[in-house]
């Protein structure tokens, strides 16, 4: 049975809907990612969750326990969830290990046991060494962690991120990865991380949510929405690619070289959508004929975007420049039909 149960659930905000019937399983200790762009629903869900938004439809369930309903609303305090804020959210004015031992002081605890939960706390996060220092005099990175300690240092069930990496800067987001990673491990909380950064997602999460709009694209693991993300939108939304209209083929399979060359070239019947990833294409190698219209330098390799005759538009790495408008040829070894964008 599913840890964490989220049924056909929905907030409705003036008349439109938010969040729209998103149903998950959730499973014990799973590490979930909430991905998609500004405005899609992800922080309102999160927020269910949290008990600090009401459903307007829908239910919620942890361990056998409704959380929410149509009429049911456990509050925050009685949901055994810790929440990790952009902001940190940090009292200014105390220490480093007052700020971890503050959500203590509701909770009737012997001072042993109390001491023993901060300790732990400030281990997992690596800070016990600065106690005693003020949130002012920390970096972001450790600010966030002193965050996290605090949430940990309740044991919650189940820990939500609210896009805490977006305030670092590039080098600070891949420490604090490996921090999150870390975390996880040593606690087997179940997480639920809201960002907008695919790259993110697909690191740290065993699963995904893609929402959109206020709807779930697609529920998967990072694996699987790469290779084979159901959607045009999707795909768009996950990693690098083009997309090209093939003749003959149906959605939700993989296309092999030949039929990839032949349904490029049909001139009539229906098409469907076809995700082509940059590794799939080799350029300079006899197959489909194509016009370079950027070539970026990348470091490890340039990335050439190349019209093919139909008018789409694919991306291939190679390890050398070639000039805007030359012509060559490629081939495409594998190709992912998708569902047409709804």
């Amino acid at each position: 049975m599913a840890n964490l149960i989220l049924d056909s659930v929905t907030k409705i905000f003036d008349g439109q809907p938010a969040v729209d019937a998103v149903s998950l399983d959730i499973e014990q200790g799973e590490f979930v990612a909430l991905l998609g762009p500004s405005g899609c629903g992800k922080t309102t869900m999160l927020r269910m969750l949290a008990g600090f938004e009401a459903v307007s439809g829908g239910s919620i369930h942890l361990n056998g326990q409704t959380l929410a309903a149509d009429g049911v609303h456990v509050p925050p305090e009685a949901r055994r969830m810790g929440m990790v804020f952009q902001s940190y959210a940090l009292w200014p004015h105390m220490s480093v290990l007052q700020n971890v031992a503050y959500p203590l002081k509701l909770q009737k605890l012997s001072e042993g046991e109390r001491q023993r939960r901060i300790d732990e706390a400030l281990a997992a996060v690596q800070l016990a060494h600065l106690a005693d220092r003020a949130p002012k005099d920390l970096s972001g990175g450790q600010r966030q962690r002193v965050a996290l300690a605090r949430c940990l240092v309740t044991e919650p069930d189940v820990v939500l991120l609210d896009e805490p990496l977006a305030n670092l800067d590039r080098h600070l987001r891949a420490s604090m990865e490996e921090t999150f990673r870390e975390f996880h491990r040593r606690t087997g909380a179940t997480m639920i991380y809201v960002t907008h950064d695919q790259s993110e997602a697909m690191s740290l999460a065993s699963k995904i949510a893609v929402m959109n709009r206020g709807q779930l694209e697609q529920w998967s693991s990072p694996q699987d929405l790469y290779a084979r993300p159901r959607s045009e939108w999707v795909a768009g939304f996950i990693g690098q690619g083009g997309v090209a209209s093939v003749g003959g083929i149906a959605p939700g399979f993989e296309i092999g070289p030949e039929a990839l060359a032949t349904g490029l070239s049909a001139e009539q019947g229906a098409r469907t959508p076809v995700l082509i990833r940059p590794q799939d294409v080799r350029v300079g190698v006899p197959g489909v004929s194509a016009e370079v219209i950027a070539s970026i330098y990348r470091g490890a390799h340039y990335e050439l975007k190349l019209r093919l005759a139909c008018g789409a538009e694919l991306m291939a790495f190679h390890d050398q420049p070639l000039a805007m408008a030359d012509r060559t040829c490629l081939h495409i070894s594998r190709g992912w039909s998708l569902e047409p964008t709804r």
